[in-house]
């Protein structure tokens, strides 16, 4: 075991190492790193120089994740001669101290989980106060798909091993444009299938679902064995979908609102078929699976707790019965006194 960890890491450094050697480190979430061969270093860049980096094949970044970093050999310039900023666009940008000789440029490019248009971005670097360069790219969320009648599709991520890779058919948003007069099925997750049939309002949506369970439905249910399925996006149509949501036929689904913390039982409205909880809705959410069933509501209030009713001092009630003591008291006198009266009665009969 000691020989087989060692061995894994002298890969992971090795592996590593290479890496980092590259001009342009391959991020995980970009579908493909422009050529950036030729690219020696910041002093054989002429002054407004521009790097383009806008080939929509190269600048998708599917599920809003993904950087570039680009490396740049020092030559003659100091580290603190170089200033990097955004112009425009939602992206970070920060600069790093690879070693003496080079420097690391880092570009995180946000987008909205709606955005599927390509959007422009443009980071400004400057040196020793010539004119500065710039690097220059389009992204977006994801790219999008038309459905079509009878289409079967599957939302994924796109590839990014390949070069010239078409990825037409990878991403997470739809475009309906046209009358379905054939249900299309979209499987949004491995358990979770979406199917159309209708005028859909040529809307783009976007059909990601995301498996998180949010932390206050746990604490909430106090159950660590929940499934969730999140429409992250909050899709809505003009016309109502088909969901099916693969789960056990024991199982209780809920219907999860984020933004009130609201947990709503739907089981009543679903009915269960071979393929699972299958339910119609105009507005896809977030849906909570469980094993049991649990009280319904909402997870943003603090849950009710007992209280003991204050009780009075002063008060002196018989515990068995709740009567007042001295009330007892009284009819035990009076209990005493016929038979008093009657012991008398009894005597002057007697004589």
């Amino acid at each position: 075991k000691v020989l087989a960890a060692v061995l894994a890491a002298a890969m992971s450094l090795s592996m590593a190492s290479v890496a980092f050697a590259d001009i342009v480190k391959k991020p995980e979430g970009i579908t493909q790193v422009p050529n950036t061969t030729g690219l020696s270093g910041i002093k054989d860049f002429a002054p407004g120089t521009t790097i383009e980096m806008d080939d929509e094949k190269e600048n998708i970044y599917n599920y809003g994740s993904g950087t570039i970093e680009l490396q740049f050999a020092l030559g003659d310039v100091k580290y603190t001669d170089v200033d990097v900023h955004v112009n425009n666009g939602d992206i970070k940008v920060t600069k790093k101290r690879v070693d003496k000789d080079n420097l690391g440029i880092v570009i995180m490019p946000k987008y909205s989980s709606n955005q599927w248009k390509l959007k422009e971005w443009s980071v400004e670097v400057e040196v020793e106060n010539n004119k500065p360069f710039y690097i220059k790219g389009k992204g977006a969320y994801s790219t999008a798909r038309e459905v079509l009648p009878g289409d079967r599709l599957v939302v994924k991520k796109s590839a990014h091993d390949t070069l010239n890779y078409d990825h037409s058919d990878k991403g997470c948003f739809f475009t309906f444009s046209d009358y379905l007069d054939t249900e299309a099925r979209i499987n949004c997750n491995k358990y979770v299938d979406v199917y159309f049939l209708g005028n859909y309002d040529t809307r783009t949506e976007n059909l990601q679902v995301d498996e998180t369970v949010p932390s206050e439905v746990k604490e909430y249910f106090d159950d660590e064995d929940v499934d969730c399925y999140d429409f992250i996006a909050k899709p809505k149509f003009a016309t109502a979908v088909r969901v099916i949501i693969d789960a056990d036929e024991n199982s209780f689904i809920y219907e999860y609102d984020k933004d009130s913390g609201e947990l709503t039982l739907i089981n009543d409205i679903s009915n269960y078929t071979s393929n699972g909880w299958e339910f119609k809705t105009k507005k896809l959410g977030t849906y909570i699976i469980t094993e049991e069933e649990y009280d319904e509501g909402n997870t943003k209030e603090p849950a009710e707790e007992p209280t003991d009713e204050p009780t009075d001092s002063t008060d002196k009630s018989n515990p068995g019965t709740g009567a007042n003591d001295m009330v007892g008291a009284a009819a035990a006198l009076a209990v005493v006194s016929l038979v008093a009266a009657g012991a008398v009665a009894f005597k002057k009969a007697s004589k």
